[in-house]
């Protein structure tokens, strides 16, 4: 599930390509798609660096994620991960 969590920045993966996931996880597929194993390789190996942040929907319905660092929510575009390029 931490791939989902990484790609609400990356916007990566196809609604088909999440909807995969969450079948592996329900033990309805045996396979998921090389570019969610390339996702998931990059947080095995990113362990001490990417934390997942909290994330909501503000009342304008805007989606934030919570800066552990300031204490703050602030809305997904300002992440430094936001629409970064993964390799298919």
């Amino acid at each position: 599930m931490e791939v989902l969590r990484l790609d609400n920045f990356l916007q990566a993966l196809s609604v088909s390509e999440r909807t995969m996931i969450h079948q592996y996880h329900a033990g309805y597929m045996t396979s998921v798609p090389i570019v969610v194993l390339t996702i998931y390789e990059w947080i095995q190996e990113n362990k001490d660096k990417w934390d997942s942040p909290d994330f909501r929907y503000n009342p304008e319905r805007v989606l934030e994620w919570k800066n552990k660092e300031y204490g703050t929510w602030e809305p997904i575009e300002t992440h430094e991960l936001y629409r970064v390029k993964v390799e298919r």
